[in-house]
């Protein structure tokens, strides 16, 4: 069937759109650092079915089953069940050890992690923001049927022929996941219209960041298609919090991805987020919990995977006696240009976490808005969240009981109504993309699903407390496409 996305070039700047037109096609890093291109920083509820109705900051914890997060076994036991039906399926996310992964082969990872560790901790601790720093080694740069081009990033010189030998230890690690083969089957590589650029970046330890309630998010700049995590640990660690993102993106996202990426990829990607929606289980926690064996490596499909970095904090349960509570100071916020504010009991409340939580209950006054406006909840962003607020629940016009309605109609639609006072980036600001900006978007059933991490925490702080003074020091590699004719790539010279 003929492809409903178009292609364009790489440094075309999407058309703004009205907020309330929204275009769709025919078609339905574990630690949250930014790189030096980055600046820091459904329509219907899908619930999460619970025998208990302690929320989740309370003291009584949920029974985890077996089944909904077994720390310790590979997290591919968890992908949803759609088998190889699409291509990118198998991809979704995996994890376990580099000695399991690497059989047959020698694992060069042990040297080179210690060289990096010896070169760049040192200058870690010495940097002005140590719990910020982090080491641009290279960028490596694939066109089918060519000599790869690799560009020695700002502190990669320090690593010398260490460059090389990581790019060749990486590549073998992709061909052994399956990110090669799958990228070397697609006809947008083999015809050359487009090639693969792979950012590599060190961490020397990344123990130090304070806990604090999890920030669910993305790490592309809209033209990842995977992300690499490997860490050079010896004992179990802390896994990263990720579930899977099964719902269309928001239509910024989306207009902003079909100026990018294959449009053959665009559909493989809305095809793949149908069969996981067809096949989802609503009663699958957020997986965390602990990742056993040395060598630790995670890999996922980044526009299909919401993914934090693991933490222990819980979130803060909402319901309509919040709503009561912060209400005014909701209201006040709506007129400013950061639609947010500080509780004095709930934390930090976004107006676009409220209503986009909100939003997800069919049987809402801002749902039935949404789709008049032509929206779903993953479109609400601070501009939608504003309008919508002054359109249906201003005080101006008497909209405090509408607001209170929608919040009860949220608060018996699920389980439970958790909020992190976290904005969620789908898309990150990349620099080297021409009109690229941060787009910000509420994770789907988020609000409504079980934590790992806080339903049953002993094992993760087992952990947690067994690594106290070891670093947390891994390597993390961004899997970009570029089109052929891209500014980046003519900055370098071509390949």
């Amino acid at each position: 069937m003929e492809s409903t996305h178009k292609t364009s070039k790489a440094n075309k700047k999407p058309k703004k759109r009205k907020f309330n037109k929204k275009k769709r096609s025919n078609s339905a890093g574990d630690e949250n650092a930014p790189n030096k291109y980055q600046k820091a920083a459904s329509t219907h509820l899908v619930t999460t079915p619970s025998d208990s109705e302690e929320e989740e900051g309370s003291s009584d914890a949920e029974e985890i089953t077996r089944r909904d997060t077994f720390p310790g076994q590979p997290i591919e036991q968890f992908q949803p069940s759609i088998g190889n039906s699409r291509p990118l399926a198998p991809l979704l996310m995996r994890s376990g050890s580099l000695n399991d992964l690497l059989t047959g082969q020698k694992n060069t990872w042990p040297a080179l992690a210690s060289t990096m560790k010896e070169i760049y901790l040192p200058i870690q601790k010495k940097s002005k923001d140590p719990a910020q720093y982090y080491a641009e080694l290279f960028n490596a740069y694939y066109a089918h049927g060519e000599k790869p081009k690799v560009i020695p990033g700002r502190e990669g010189g320090r690593l010398g022929s260490g460059i090389d030998d990581t790019a060749e230890f990486l590549k073998n690690f992709m061909d052994a996941n399956g990110q090669w083969s799958y990228i070397e089957n697609q006809d947008w590589y083999q015809k050359g219209e487009f090639v693969i650029g792979i950012d590599v970046n060190y961490y020397p330890d990344r123990s130090g960041l304070k806990d604090a309630q999890p920030a669910f998010h993305k790490d592309t700049g809209g033209n990842n298609i995977f992300v690499n995590l490997i860490f050079d640990n010896k004992d179990p660690i802390e896994s990263t919090e990720w579930f899977a993102d099964a719902e269309p993106p928001s239509a910024d996202r989306s207009a902003w991805q079909q100026s990018l990426l294959p449009a053959a990829y665009l559909d493989e990607l809305d095809k793949t987020r149908k069969a996981l929606k067809a096949q989802s289980d609503s009663t699958t926690s957020v997986q965390g919990g602990v990742s056993d064996g040395p060598n630790t490596y995670v890999s996922w499909v980044d526009d299909l995977v919401w993914h934090a970095t693991p933490t222990v904090e819980k979130r803060t349960p909402f319901s309509v006696a919040a709503a009561q509570h912060e209400y005014a100071q909701l209201n006040s916020a709506s007129t400013k240009q950061r639609f947010a504010h500080q509780s004095d009991k709930y934390g930090t409340i976004l107006g676009v976490e409220i209503l986009g939580t909100i939003a997800e209950a069919e049987d809402t006054a801002l749902h039935k808005w949404l789709v008049t406006n032509e929206l779903s909840a993953q479109d609400i962003t601070d501009k939608v969240a504003r309008q919508a607020w002054q359109d249906l629940y201003s005080k101006n016009k008497g909209g405090k009981n509408t607001f209170l309605a929608d919040a009860k109609i949220r608060e018996t639609a699920g389980p439970v109504w958790l909020i992190t006072g976290q904005y969620s980036e789908a898309n990150a600001y990349d620099e080297r993309l021409e009109g690229s900006y941060s787009v910000k978007e509420t994770p789907i059933s988020l609000s409504t699903r079980r934590r790992a991490n806080s339903l049953d925490t002993g094992e993760v702080q087992q952990a947690r407390e067994a690594n106290v003074g070891v670093a947390r020091s891994f390597i993390r590699t961004w899997v970009r496409i570029l089109p052929r004719d891209s500014a980046e790539l003519k900055k370098i010279g071509g390949i």
